[in-house]
């Protein structure tokens, strides 16, 4: 699906990059609370049958660094969807960095790579947080990419000369230069003024990320603006309605359909996408296929009754050639892929806009 990766310009590539991490996220975090929850009904169960006070507060000890993890991981990965792509903030670099190491720490862990870190007391600088966050899980997952046997990822974060902050990434992995993560990096460094810089030694390669300490006046003029149209604007405003059980994804496409000039409002279920439809005319609706209670296709049919004028746009992360064929069958305007190349949504955009 990278292929033509040269026709898109920086912000496409970088909102690519993000649902790809996000759609990676999503899945070592639920194989990883499939575990501890399945840990936790165990203990449970067991503390339960039991019956005695000792036996239980054992427990509660046992699990509630579990839960904590848990609760952790959701607010950032959270956090990270909803990142705005504009606006600039004082970044604590040392604790981003944490952050993508604890979001990064199974798939690390999975590929036998242990992390060494050299990092100095450096000061915050003017940032977008959520693209920092973003670079930062990109080389992390380049490291898994690149270290098929394991070995060591050495991470440095210092300022030499106090006028800009160098974050590199030293690994005995072979270098991947044409992986989208890296090339969004790149593009996440050239907004923010910084610069990227690959060295190998075909033992070694060694990834440094340099970024100025001083706010560069260009670019948080752009950041800190009025949100700019991805691609210069489109026809024509519409009213679209969101219907999606993944938070992330469902902020994700509102940001980047309201970026358009589209007034967007999300909802989890059928239920409050029927609730909405009764008191307001949308234009279109992305319905999820994989609903709970009534599936999209049902809630699609219902939909189009209350609203003879409304289009639809049927969004899955279902590749199997029976939903493809029923689907394509289906009276609405087309379908989108988990993750969405941007491209294939304002394709269907611009035929309603």
């Amino acid at each position: 699906m990278f292929k033509n990766l040269n026709k898109l310009n920086g912000d496409e590539l970088i909102y690519l990059h993000k649902l790809t991490v996000i759609e990676k996220l999503l899945g070592d975090i639920a194989h990883e609370f499939n575990n501890q929850l399945g840990g936790i009904e165990d203990c449970t169960g067991a503390a339960l049958e039991d019956g005695r006070l000792e036996v239980m507060k054992k427990t509660l000890e046992l699990t509630l660094p579990v839960a904590e993890r848990g609760c952790s991981l959701t607010r950032v990965l959270t956090d990270f969807a909803r990142a705005k792509s504009n606006g600039l903030e004082e970044v604590d670099l040392a604790q981003a960095l944490e952050t993508a190491l604890t979001l990064r720490k199974l798939g690390l862990q999975k590929k036998g790579i242990q992390v060494t870190k050299d990092c100095a007391e450096v000061p915050r600088a003017r940032l977008n947080s959520g693209k920092m966050l973003q670079a930062f899980l990109a080389m992390l997952m380049n490291a898994e990419e690149s270290m098929d046997n394991g070995g060591n990822l050495t991470i440095s974060l210092k300022s030499p000369d106090k006028k800009e902050i160098e974050i590199s990434f030293k690994h005995n992995g072979r270098a991947r230069e044409e992986t989208l993560g890296l090339v969004a990096v790149q593009q996440i460094l050239k907004q923010q003024g910084g610069q990227f810089h690959l060295e190998t030694d075909g033992e070694y390669s060694s990834f440094t990320l340099r970024l100025p300490l001083e706010t560069l006046s260009g670019v948080a003029e752009q950041a800190e603006g009025e949100p700019e149209s991805i691609r210069g604007g489109s026809k024509k405003g519409l009213n679209v309605l969101i219907i999606e059980d993944e938070e992330t994804y469902r902020e994700l496409l509102s940001d980047l359909l309201e970026k358009e000039g589209h007034k967007c409002e999300g909802v989890p279920n059928a239920e409050k996408a029927l609730e909405r439809a009764k008191n307001k005319d949308y234009d279109l609706a992305f319905v999820d296929i994989y609903l709970p209670r009534m599936n999209g296709f049902e809630l699609s049919g219902v939909l189009k009754k209350m609203k003879p004028g409304l289009r639809v746009i049927f969004v899955t992360g279902d590749s199997s050639e029976e939903t493809i064929d029923k689907m394509e069958k289906s009276d609405v305007l087309g379908y989108i892929s988990k993750p969405c190349e941007m491209k294939d949504i304002f394709d269907l955009v611009d035929r309603v806009a």
